[in-house]
């Protein structure tokens, strides 16, 4: 068959082949003019194949640009489903962290009433002992500021079924505070399973200093049973006769001439004279 081909037909051929031949991605096809006519009849089957080659040398180049693009394609797709897969996994990882921190809070909470109410209980009776009143409730309140739980302390007074909370440091001219102080230590102590520290014994440096006389010697008894029931040895610091009284050895400190203190273990009897020497000085002063 023939093949009829126009000038401008020609024309578009002619300029595609150059513009491909020097940016085989980038073809304008464009009008322009020739120098010279060329006629329709002086066409013949070489620039048929020369045409054909030109499309063909398109046709790779075009394959060629595809097939990298889909591997791009591909390479991207994969990085896409990985990044897919480890927010998947990261949503999971998270949703795992929120339930371990909510069960976390919850044993927090509750291991901080069960703590609460030990403390209550054990100051409480504390106070219930040195007063041999019921009227006395030792409470404490929880606060939560800047997310961090505080605590605040009160006694609770029971008068007449009014109840009133005052800060223990304005409770019985702060005697509250020694009773608080001593009955905390062994609340705390009480807490830990560790031997090492459940079996320790108890240093109170000074203890009922601003308790009254009258209920001193409760809180004598009641330190005396404190070590007792929960097996606790309790070394006492003190210039209080009425303390020294319960203990089962006592050690009187003195300083000779010399100034070299000297420790010595004492009995009752020279425990009584040591307590008249102590208070005829203090009646002296």
């Amino acid at each position: 068959m023939p093949l009829f081909m126009t000038e401008d037909r020609l024309k578009e051929w002619t300029i595609a082949n150059t513009t491909f031949q020097e940016n085989p991605f980038f073809v304008n096809v464009g009008e322009t003019d020739f120098a010279e006519e060329v006629q329709p009849e002086t066409f013949d089957s070489d620039i048929v194949e020369n045409y054909a080659s030109i499309m063909l040398q398109k046709d790779s180049v075009i394959k060629d640009v595809i097939n990298k693009l889909e591997v791009k394609r591909e390479f991207f797709q994969e990085q896409a489903d990985n990044r897919a897969d480890t927010i998947n996994k990261n949503k999971q990882d998270m949703d795992i962290l929120k339930k371990q921190i909510l069960i976390l809070t919850e044993c927090s909470t509750v291991m901080r009433e069960k703590a609460r109410q030990h403390f209550e209980t054990i100051i409480t009776e504390a106070l219930r002992y040195v007063t041999q009143s019921e009227d006395y409730e030792f409470v404490i309140q929880e606060k939560t500021e800047r997310n961090k739980a505080s605590y605040e302390f009160y006694i609770k007074t029971t008068i007449n079924g009014e109840e009133s909370l005052q800060n223990p440091k304005d409770a019985n001219g702060g005697g509250f505070i020694d009773i608080i102080s001593v009955a905390a230590k062994y609340a705390y102590l009480e807490l830990f399973k560790n031997p090492r520290i459940k079996n320790s014994s108890i240093l109170l440096d000074e203890p009922g200093k601003m308790i009254d006389e009258q209920r001193s010697i409760k809180f004598a008894e009641y330190i005396k049973e404190l070590g007792d029931s929960y097996g606790k040895q309790t070394i006492m610091i003190t210039h209080n006769t009425t303390l020294s009284d319960v203990a089962d050895k006592t050690y009187y400190v003195s300083q000779g001439d010399d100034l070299i203190s000297k420790v010595s273990e004492i009995d009752q009897v020279m425990l009584e004279s040591i307590e008249s020497q102590v208070k005829e000085e203090l009646d002296e002063d």
